[in-house]
């Protein structure tokens, strides 16, 4: 079967190639900025459907899994940035945590998200944004940054940007980046 005409950055190629635990495992310990690298992955459902009558229907993700402690990795090709994506990437992080517990559940139960773009498309501009491709956003106290919120993470990779410069980015994230950006 000849590939090579299958764009990775197509939803249903995208989907396919990642539905590979091994290769979604590997891509996620090369591009996330993780205290401990991912072990094994389990797939979840990727319809996120609202848990209350009525409420509104978050999204079908391209992938939804959780790796063996618990965090959820909610990963999604976008090809073009609209104003209303950073809403809609929230509200399916949003979405990601509120599935994670039933009515008896405790809070503390609830593990961290990480919600991962690979975009490709430009969204950050101006000043000191030039070179800048990986956006990785956490809740944090305004007077301290330091001071975290542990749960909700957002990671947007910007594959035109990316042009890998160290060492460590013309390794493994580099080639993944390149497969993504230039296929």
């Amino acid at each position: 079967m000849n590939l090579s005409y299958l764009d990775p950055k197509i939803d249903l190629v995208f989907k396919r190639v990642f539905s590979r635990a091994s290769l979604l495992l590997d891509f996620l310990n090369a591009v996330l900025p993780l205290d401990a690298p991912i072990k094994s992955l389990t797939y979840l459902p990727a319809e996120q459907a609202p848990q209350v009558p009525g409420m509104r229907f978050s999204s079908i993700v391209d992938v939804k899994c959780c790796d063996q402690s618990g965090q959820v990795f909610v990963v999604e090709m976008q090809m073009l940035w609209t104003a209303a994506y950073f809403s809609r990437i929230q509200f399916s992080g949003d979405q990601a945590t509120v599935n994670q517990l039933s009515s008896d559940a405790a809070y503390q139960s609830l593990c961290p998200v990480y919600s991962v773009t690979v975009l490709n498309d430009v969204f950050a501009k101006g000043p000191g944004e030039k070179d800048r491709w990986l956006h990785h956003y956490k809740i944090t106290r305004l007077a301290d940054h330091d001071k975290v919120l542990q749960g909700l993470q957002f990671v947007i990779l910007e594959l035109p940007k990316f042009t890998p410069k160290t060492r460590v980015e013309k390794q493994v994230t580099a080639l993944w980046l390149r497969f993504l950006r230039d296929t």
